[in-house]
């Protein structure tokens, strides 16, 4: 019986891997299903560390008193860019997240899943 024990384990994390990378977004599932909202092309934005959550996002502003935050999985943004202020131009998917949370009117929170990013 023991031998059949890491074939068990293996198939265990395949399962895991289904819903995503645990450091990623907790409910990757949710992610993966969200409804499209738009998609950026070359669109600059800062790098910040959400204390509260942990997570990483890229904000990006939309006119002079607003911005868009998409919430990255962190194993999408390169280690060097992991720095909060840190200026960069990405591409990718915003994708719906309900947070719950109150914003100021004209901001608005996203998932983002990143095709490209890159230092500016």
């Amino acid at each position: 019986m023991l031998r059949f024990l890491p074939a068990l384990v293996l198939l265990a994390a395949g399962c895991d891997k289904d819903d995503g990378p645990a450091n990623c977004w907790p409910k990757a599932m949710k992610v993966r299903q969200a409804p499209v909202v738009k998609q950026v092309v070359d669109a600059d934005g800062i790098v910040w560390l959400d204390n509260q959550t942990g997570e990483y996002f890229i904000s990006s502003p939309t006119s002079m008193d607003s911005a868009d935050s998409g919430y990255v999985c962190e194993n999408d943004l390169p280690e060097s860019l992991r720095i909060s202020g840190q200026r960069v131009v990405f591409s990718g998917t915003y994708k719906a997240r309900e947070t719950g949370r109150a914003l100021p009117v004209g901001y608005k929170d996203y998932y983002l899943v990143l095709a490209t990013v890159s230092a500016r």
